[in-house]
């Protein structure tokens, strides 16, 4: 489950992402373009497709992404 809490800071790719990618794929667009953790407990990464009909949230939780 996703909470929308003051706590999580949220960051949206600036450019549309390939939705083919996987979860480690994600995360190396994480530390390589985004300059982040991908494990980072306090933060949510939102990537869109080029098309904006899909959406993949990451955010680090007690069982993975």
């Amino acid at each position: 489950m996703l909470n929308f809490t003051s706590r999580t800071t949220y960051y949206l790719s600036s450019t549309p992402t390939d939705m083919r990618n996987g979860r480690e794929g994600l995360a190396g667009i994480i530390r390589e373009k985004m300059q982040h953790d991908p494990y980072s407990y306090d933060e949510a990464f939102i990537f869109y497709s080029k098309d904006y009909r899909k959406v993949k949230i990451c955010k680090q939780s007690k069982i993975g992404y």
